[in-house]
């Protein structure tokens, strides 16, 4: 897992602490820096590959957290 994903990974798992929901696109774009909804829907679906979390068509909005960091 590269250090942007583990810091991704970490920013959601927080996020859903904090506001039992996921974060939307535009929030999660903001907080790792990815300007476009599609680099996000592209970043949530590499670390759901990795067995971390999952998501319905890569909506962020979906996620649910596999294993924690």
């Amino acid at each position: 897992m590269t250090e942007k994903q583990l810091k991704g990974l970490k920013l959601i798992q927080e996020y859903m602490d904090k506001h039992k929901y996921a974060p939307t696109v535009r929030e999660l774009g903001e907080k790792i820096g990815l300007s476009s909804a599609k680099l996000v829907h592209s970043f949530v679906k590499d670390i759901e590959a990795k067995g971390y979390i999952s998501s319905v068509n890569g909506c962020p909005t979906t996620i649910q957290i596999l294993k924690r960091i």
